[in-house]
């Protein structure tokens, strides 16, 4: 895809189209990692750490619907269990 090199302040900029960046999982205010590699400029997702990690892991967690979930529901409780205790004597 071919696209052309803009002037931004001081720094050269050129617009990532949509379809790119949604195949890459970026969106505005997203960082990226920019290399060069064989003459070539590579944008990447940076590998994240610490707080962004656990962030982003924690990202869909639905803390509510574990709170409503009742393990009890799954056991098969008949509540007149006997117990026998035997004392050592």
């Amino acid at each position: 895809m071919l696209v052309t090199l803009n002037k931004w302040g001081n720094s050269e900029a050129i617009r990532i189209p949509k379809i790119i960046a949604d195949t890459l999982g970026i969106h505005c205010g997203d960082k990226v990692d920019l290399t060069i590699e064989n003459d070539s400029l590579v944008i990447r997702k940076p590998e994240l750490k610490g707080r962004e990690l656990l962030a982003s892991l924690l990202e869909d967690f639905d803390a509510e619907s574990l709170q409503s979930y009742d393990i009890e529901d799954e056991w098969d409780i008949v509540g007149e269990e006997e117990w026998k205790y035997e004392e050592n004597k």
